[in-house]
């Protein structure tokens, strides 16, 4: 059975906030699982810098104008 990132489920302070995985949820993992602090960051922040030229990809893509406004809320 899968609990997710933790051992403990749910039930993990981490988790406390809102029931989902957030940027702190990540940082403990990375503890857990021994990768250095500094590299966990320098991951994090790959997946939460918003790069602008994806966004105007998106914006002159041939996706349908609802898929467009979809991806775009998931990506920003």
């Amino acid at each position: 059975m899968s609990r997710g990132l933790f051992r403990e489920g749910d039930k993990s302070e981490f988790l406390k906030f809102n029931g989902k995985a957030n940027g702190r949820s990540f940082e403990e993992f990375g503890r857990r699982i021994g990768v250095n602090e500094k590299r966990v960051v320098e991951i994090l922040t790959q997946f939460t810098t918003q790069y602008p030229l994806a966004e105007q990809l998106i914006e002159v893509s041939f996706l349908l104008p609802e898929t467009k406004k979809t991806y775009l809320a998931e990506y920003c």
